[in-house]
C-alpha cells in the first residue's frame, strides 16, 4: 500500500498517528471485529468488482475506519495499487486535504505506468473524508469522475461532508455503505471469532443488550472482561455474569466518547437519563430539554420506546448511562434525581411505575420517602425485577416499623423473596423462618398463602430441599382449617407436579375445585397448575373446559396466576391446531403485558416462539429464544428453565449445528444446579436428542428419545411420549413403533398427538398416499417444517414404487414450502444428490467429533460424551483434518461450516 507524502512530510505516517508497524499489529489484533461486518465486506466487494468505489459511513464507534482499511488491505492482495490518506482525527483529516496539492502529480505517473502494463486504475482510500475541505473534495470526485481512480473512503455520519463528497454518491461514483450496530448473529460471529469457539446462548443475549451491538463498546467490553476474568469458561462454555466492579478507563473512555462536544442542555439531559430513565417525553418538555431531546435522539444517542400512550426517552446503550452516572458529581446526582422526583409528583404519580421510580429517586438523593410508599414500592420492585432496590426499600422500612407486628412481618416476606430472587436462598430461608413465627391470625389469609408459597418455591428451586417443603406443607395444612386449609393446597398440587405425579394434581382439583367459588385466590393457585397436568396427559380439551368452568372473571387474577392461565390456554390451542385462536390469544397476551412486568413478558416470547418454531419461522423463534435467555424470573413448575434447551434445538434446525451443541452444554449445566424436574429434564432431553440426530447420530438420538418416550409414558405425560416416539419413527424404523403410539393417543384430544401418531403408521406401512394426507393436516395447522418433511418422505415412497408423477408432485409441494418458510429439510429426510443435502465427506461419528470440537469441548471431554477412549476420538480427529483439508483444531468450526452447516453424512 502507498503511503502518499503529504506536504513535505506533514504528517510522517498515515492512517493514524501511530507507525506502519504498529497500525498492522492493531489490524491483525483486532481482525476478530470484522467478523461482524460480513454482509457488509459482501456488498463492498461486489461494488468494487463492478468498477464503482465505496463510502462507508456510520456514527462514531462503528468501526468504519477498520473496515476501510481491511478493504484497502483486500485490494492490495488481489494485486490492485493502493493509495492511502486520511487517519481519525482532525489533523488528519486537515492532512489529508493538503495531501491533495501533491496528489494529481503522483496519480498522473501512476496511471501511466499502469496503463502502459494493461492494469486497472488504482485504488484510492480516504479516511475521515468529511473532514476534506470543499476544493480538495472537488478534486476527489473528479478523480472519480474521469476514472484516474476508484474511490473507497470512510466519514462520520454524524457530520456534514463538503458537496464534492455529496457528489460521489449523486453521480453513481460510489456505493453507499451505512454501518449499523451488530444485530446478535453479528455479535454471536465476533465472539466466535475472539474466542474461537461459541459462548452461551444468556451470555450472547447479554453482552448483546449492555451494548446494543455498538462494535466500539463490544470490543472494549470482551477485551475487559476477558482480563478481569468475568468472562471465563465453565463446563466448557463461555460465559459473562456482568462486569464485577466499575468499568475500566479505556471501557470507559468509549462509552462516553460519542457524549463529547455537547451543548449545557444536551449534557443536562444525559444526565438525567442517566440517572432516572426512562423518562417521558412530557417530563423532559417540561424541564425545558425538548430541543435538546430532539437533538440526542437525531444523533443516535437517545432512544424511544412506547408504553401504552406515552413516549419515553433511554439513552441508546445501557452502558453509556451506567458510566455517565458514576462520573456525575453528588451534588448534581441529588439535584437531578430531586428534580425528577417533583416532576413525577407533580403529575399525581397515578401510575404504580410512577410511585415506585418516586421513592427510588428521593432515596437516591438522600431524602426519607414517607412510610406508607415503602413497602408498596417494594413490592412493585420485585414485580418489575428490581431486586437490589427492592432490598434497600424493604430494609428501610424493617427499621422504620418496629411498632407495627403486621407491618414487619410483611416488610420481613417481602425481603426474603428478594433474597430468594437474588439467589441467596439460605438468608430468604432465615426471613422466611422469622416471619412464620407470626400468629397466622395477623395475616389476611390471601398474604399468609402467597408468603407461604413463596418459602415452598425458595426450599425447591433454590435449596433443593423438596421433601422438606412438602413436609411443611402437611404441617401447615394440620394447623388450619376450612377455607384456609384449601388455600394451601395449591402449594401440594405444584409439588405434586414437581414430582411427576399428575394424577395427584387432578385428585386436588377435583377435591378443592367444587368448593371454591369460580376464581377465588384458591381456585386460581389451582387451576392452572391442575390444567397444565391436563393437557400434559393429552388432553387440552379438557383443559380448556376446566379452565372455562371454574375460571370466573379474569379481571380478578393476579399477574401470576394470569400469567400461568394464559400461557396454558396458548399451549392447548397450540396443539389443538387452531392457528387463529393461537394467534388471537398470543396477541391479547402481549396487549396486557406491562413494559415491566419480566414473568409475562418471558411466558408470552416463550409461547411465541414456540409459535413459530412450528410454522418454520426458525431465525425469529432463535431470536425470541435468546432474548427469553436473559431475563430472570422466579423459576416455578411452568418449566421455566427449559428455553435453553430449546434454543439448542431450533439452532439444530436452522443448521447451527456446533451452537447447538454448545447451547446443550449450558442447558446440562443450568439443570444441574436445579431439583430434578422429570418434565424440565424430558423436555431437555428431548431437544437433545433432536440435536444428535442433526448431527447424524441416529443411534444416539433413538436411544435418547426413547428414555423419554419411556419416562413420560410412565408419568401419563402423552404430549411428550408421543413426541419422542414420533422423532424416532422420522430417522429410524417407525415399525415397531406403531402400536405404543396408538395406544398412547387413545383418549387424547390433541390433534397435534393424533397427527404424529399417524405420520408415525404411514412412514412404518411406507404409504405414500397417507404422507401426502398426514401433510396436508400438517399444514392446516400450520406446521410446516413437519409438513414438508412428510411430502419429502411421499415423494421417496412413490419413487421406489414407480410412482414418478406422485412423486414429482410430492417433491414439488415440499419445495413450495420450503421456498415459503426459508427452510431446509432435516437430513433424515433430504433427498438423496439434492442440493438440500450437501455431499459429505465425513462419517456420522467423525462429523459429530468434529462439532464437539467446534463447540470447543477437549478430547478427553468429548470422549466421556461419546463413551469411547481418548485414543478413539484422536484418531477420528486425525481423519477429519485430513478429509477436510485443515493442520488445525481452531479450523474445525470453519470447515464445518464450508461444508454445509454441519450436515449428517449419507
Amino acid at each position: 500500500m502507498l503511503e502518499l507524502p503529504l506536504c513535505r512530510g506533514a504528517i510522517a505516517h498515515l492512517l493514524c498517528s501511530e507507525s506502519r508497524e504498529d497500525v498492522d499489529m492493531q489490524e491483525t489484533q483486532d481482525d476478530w471485529m470484522l467478523a461482524g461486518r460480513a454482509e457488509e465486506l459482501k456488498v463492498i466487494d461486489s461494488a468494487m468488482s463492478q468498477g464503482k468505489g465505496v463510502l462507508i459511513e456510520g456514527l462514531l464507534g462503528m468501526g468504519m475506519s477498520q473496515l476501510l482499511r481491511a478493504v484497502l488491505r483486500q485490494a492490495e492482495a488481489k494485486g490492485l495499487t493502493v493509495l492511502s490518506v486520511g487517519g481519525t482525527g482532525g489533523a488528519a483529516g486537515t492532512a489529508a486535504s493538503a495531501a491533495f496539492d501533491t496528489l494529481d502529480t503522483c496519480l498522473e505517473r501512476l496511471v501511466r505506468m499502469r496503463r502502459e502494463r494493461g492494469a486497472v486504475p488504482p485504488v484510492f482510500g480516504v479516511d475521515d473524508v468529511h473532514l476534506l475541505n470543499s476544493a480538495a473534495a472537488a478534486r476527489l470526485c473528479a478523480l472519480a469522475s474521469s476514472g484516474r481512480a476508484s474511490i473507497v473512503a470512510a466519514a462520520t455520519r454524524e457530520a456534514c461532508p463538503p458537496v464534492g463528497i455529496e457528489m460521489l454518491w449523486l453521480e453513481r461514483h460510489v456505493e453507499r455503505v451505512d454501518l449499523a450496530p451488530f444485530d446478535r448473529p453479528a455479535v454471536a460471529r465476533v465472539l466466535r471469532a475472539r474466542l474461537g469457539v461459541d459462548v452461551g446462548a444468556t451470555t450472547l443475549e447479554r453482552l448483546w443488550a449492555t451494548t446494543r451491538g455498538h462494535p466500539l463498546l463490544l470490543r472494549e467490553l470482551i477485551e475487559q472482561s476477558l482480563t478481569d476474568g468475568s468472562l471465563c469458561r465453565v463446563g466448557g462454555v463461555w460465559r459473562w455474569r456482568g462486569s464485577p466492579g466499575a468499568p475500566g478507563k479505556r471501557l470507559a473512555d468509549a462509552a462516553l466518547l460519542r457524549l463529547r462536544d455537547l451543548t449545557s442542555d444536551e449534557h443536562e439531559l444525559a444526565c438525567m437519563l442517566a440517572i432516572a430513565e426512562p423518562l417521558e417525553t412530557d417530563l423532559v418538555v417540561q424541564s425545558g430539554l425538548g430541543a435538546a431531546a430532539e437533538s440526542l435522539y437525531a444523533r443516535g444517542l437517545v432512544a424511544e420506546e412506547r408504553a401504552e400512550r406515552r413516549i419515553r426517552l433511554r439513552l441508546s446503550e445501557p452502558l453509556t448511562g451506567h458510566v455517565l452516572a458514576s462520573r456525575i458529581s453528588a451534588f448534581t446526582g441529588r439535584r437531578l434525581r430531586r428534580q425528577v422526583a417533583d416532576a413525577l409528583a407533580a403529575t399525581g404519580a397515578r401510575r404504580e411505575d410512577d410511585v415506585l421510580r418516586m421513592v427510588t429517586l428521593r432515596m437516591d438523593a438522600g431524602l426519607v420517602p414517607e412510610r406508607a410508599h415503602l413497602l408498596g414500592a417494594a413490592l412493585t420492585a420485585i414485580r418489575r425485577g428490581s431486586h437490589q432496590f427492592a432490598e434497600r426499600l424493604c430494609r428501610a422500612a424493617l427499621s422504620r416499623l418496629d411498632d407495627d407486628a403486621a407491618e414487619l412481618t410483611r416488610a420481613r416476606l417481602l425481603l426474603a423473596r428478594v433474597l430468594s430472587s437474588t439467589g441467596r436462598h439460605a438468608e430468604a430461608e432465615q426471613e422466611f423462618a422469622a416471619a412464620a413465627e407470626t400468629p397466622v391470625q395477623q395475616l389476611p389469609r390471601d398474604e399468609y398463602v402467597d408468603a407461604f408459597r413463596a418459602r415452598v418455591d425458595n426450599l425447591v428451586w433454590g435449596m433443593r430441599r423438596t421433601a422438606e417443603a412438602a413436609a411443611l406443607a402437611d404441617e401447615a395444612m394440620q394447623s388450619l382449617d376450612g377455607p384456609s386449609v384449601r388455600a394451601l393446597e395449591g402449594c401440594r398440587a405444584a409439588l405434586a407436579l414437581h414430582a411427576d405425579r399428575l394424577a395427584d394434581v387432578l385428585a386436588i382439583a377435583d377435591r378443592v375445585l367444587p368448593l371454591e367459588p369460580p376464581g377465588s385466590p384458591t381456585t386460581r393457585a389451582i387451576l392452572p397448575v391442575a390444567a397444565f397436568a391436563r393437557l400434559e396427559r393429552g388432553d387440552p380439551v379438557g383443559a380448556l373446559e376446566l379452565l372455562r368452568f371454574h375460571g370466573g372473571r379474569l379481571e380478578d387474577w393476579e399477574d401470576d396466576a394470569l400469567c400461568h392461565r394464559d400461557a396454558v390456554v396458548a399451549r392447548c390451542l397450540f396443539h389443538l391446531g387452531d392457528q387463529e385462536a393461537s394467534a388471537s390469544m398470543l396477541e391479547e397476551m402481549e396487549r396486557s403485558t406491562d413494559l415491566h412486568d419480566r414473568a409475562r413478558q418471558f411466558h408470552t416470547s416463550a409461547t411465541r416462539a414456540c409459535l413459530y418454531r412450528k410454522g418454520g419461522r426458525l431465525k425469529e423463534a432463535v431470536e425470541l429464544l435468546r432474548e427469553v435467555g436473559t431475563v430472570r424470573i422466579r423459576h416455578d413448575w411452568l418449566d421455566t428453565h427449559c428455553t435453553v434447551g430449546w434454543l439448542a434445538g431450533v439452532l439444530a434446525e436452522v443448521g447451527e449445528h456446533s451452537e447447538a451443541l454448545c447451547t446443550l452444554l449450558e442447558a446440562d449445566s443450568e439443570e444441574s444446579d436445579k431439583p430434578d424436574y422429570p418434565i424440565v429434564r424430558d423436555s431437555i432431553a428431548q431437544e437433545r436428542a433432536l440435536v444428535l440426530a442433526y448431527a447424524g447420530d441416529v443411534s444416539g438420538a433413538v436411544g435418547q428419545a426413547m428414555e423419554v418416550a419411556k419416562s413420560a409414558s410412565e408419568a401419563g405425560r402423552t404430549l411428550v411420549a408421543v413426541a419422542a416416539l414420533h422423532l424416532v419413527a422420522r430417522v429410524a424404523d417407525a415399525a415397531p413403533l406403531t402400536r405404543q403410539a396408538r395406544r398412547l393417543a387413545d383418549g387424547s384430544t390433541s390433534e397435534l398427538v393424533h397427527l404424529q401418531t399417524d405420520h408415525i403408521a404411514a412412514l412404518a406401512a411406507a404409504d405414500g398416499d397417507a404422507l401426502r394426507a398426514v401433510a396436508a393436516r400438517f399444514r392446516a395447522i400450520g406446521a410446516l417444517p413437519l409438513a414438508a418433511e412428510a411430502l419429502a418422505q411421499a415423494a421417496r415412497v412413490h419413487q421406489t414404487a414407480g410412482q414418478l408423477r406422485k412423486s414429482q408432485a410430492a417433491w414439488a409441494a415440499c419445495q413450495e414450502i420450503l421456498t415459503a418458510t426459508g427452510g431446509m429439510l432435516p437430513p433424515w429426510a433430504a433427498r438423496e444428490g439434492s442440493d438440500e443435502r450437501p455431499a459429505a465427506t465425513l462419517t456420522t461419528r467423525e462429523r459429530e467429533v468434529a462439532a464437539l470440537v467446534a463447540s470447543g469441548l477437549s478430547n478427553r471431554d468429548i470422549a466421556a460424551r461419546l463413551v469411547v477412549s481418548v485414543r478413539t476420538v484422536e484418531n477420528h480427529l486425525h481423519r477429519v483434518y485430513n478429509k477436510l483439508g485443515i493442520s488445525a483444531r481452531t479450523d474445525v468450526g470453519r470447515a464445518l461450516a464450508g461444508q454445509g452447516g454441519d450436515r449428517a453424512s449419507a
